[in-house]
């Protein structure tokens, strides 16, 4: 009897380490919230706006706007993917 309870034990922190691992997987991941949609909507008509401004009133064009945003948003992933935990 007693190796069946062993076989169930580590079961159960094989468990527990697969729920912390999950944890700490999605700790950068925010709650999806109202307030998530708001921001993420707000942010994204900021942005596109932006890029126009570059595009047009800078006339910088499409492909330099293209290479500028995209490398600021590589920018911005390292810093998030290099954090440790997700800061809002």
């Amino acid at each position: 009897m007693e190796p069946y309870m062993d076989k169930m034990v580590r079961a159960q922190q094989k468990k527990e380490s697969l729920s912390e691992l999950g944890k700490k997987l999605l700790n950068k991941v925010p709650e999806i919230t109202v307030y998530f949609w708001i921001i993420k909507v707000l942010c994204t008509t900021v942005g596109e706006t932006f890029s126009d401004f570059l595009s047009e009133s800078l006339n910088w064009g499409e492909t330099i706007t293209i290479l500028v945003m995209g490398a600021i948003l590589v920018i911005a992933l390292i810093f998030q993917f290099r954090s440790k935990k997700y800061i809002p």
